[in-house]
């Protein structure tokens, strides 16, 4: 703003909306239930049309008024905000409807982020690179709307939340048994504060701890979720088997 440029404000995320209400050049996107129509001018709209397992989205081509529909292979709710960034962006920049499209097909996520990997006869959701309450929802909502017979949740500690942090464990530990997962197991000693026994799960001190739980499981055609801080190594607990 000092710069006098532009500000990209996803209006799907209130408090956004309300940071950047005194900037005069902004540029807005948001979520919409249906592309029928333009709609608002002012505003970008992107529609989430799918994510079992991965994020598909549409938009409306400015240079056509066609729906473009998009077939990532992102996993999870939240990446659905980074692909309406990228189109708000291409749009604002003007780039061809079918560039935007061809440029998050062709993105294959990497360095435990996001990826969907096999890991035997199970399918793991693994997205070790970073973690925050604004990011453990919508990946325990992926794992409960994607098919599969049996559902594990590993989830670590989130990092660096300072006063809040027993606050927000608690409230994760909370929202992640009421997603039902077969099994929920909790590693770190924020995740240990918890009181992880009422709500059904397991705790591990260490990634070395759940490991070596994991590996003596032996778990079969399993769909897993294992998500975590870049501090906690969570991806260890599928290396060297």
């Amino acid at each position: 703003a000092r710069h006098n440029g532009w500000v990209f404000v996803n209006l799907s995320e209130k408090y956004l909306a309300a940071m950047t209400r005194r900037h005069q050049r902004v540029i807005n996107y948001a979520r919409t239930e249906s592309l029928a129509a333009k709609g608002d001018e002012e505003t970008i709209g992107v529609m989430l049309t799918g994510e079992a397992p991965f994020v598909r989205a549409a938009f409306l081509a400015d240079d056509s008024g066609n729906v473009v529909e998009i077939e990532t292979k992102l996993v999870g709710r939240h990446n659905f905000s980074n692909v309406m960034t990228a189109v708000a962006l291409g749009i604002y920049f003007k780039v061809p409807s079918q560039k935007i499209k061809a440029a998050l097909e062709t993105y294959t996520p990497s360095n435990n982020r996001s990826q969907l990997v096999q890991h035997g006869s199970n399918t793991v959701f693994l997205d070790a690179y970073n973690a925050n309450p604004s990011s453990m929802r919508p990946a325990l909502e992926s794992l409960r709307a994607m098919p599969g017979k049996r559902k594990i949740a590993i989830l670590g500690d989130m990092l660096e939340l300072g006063a809040e942090s027993l606050k927000e464990h608690e409230a994760i530990a909370r929202f992640a048994a009421k997603q039902k997962p077969d099994v929920l197991a909790l590693v770190g000693p924020e995740f240990g504060k918890t009181d992880f026994k009422k709500h059904g799960a397991i705790h591990f001190l260490d990634t070395a701890a759940v490991k070596k739980w994991f590996d003596q499981q032996g778990f079969e055609n399993s769909l897993i979720l294992i998500k975590g801080s870049r501090g906690m190594r969570l991806e260890d607990v599928i290396k060297g088997n």
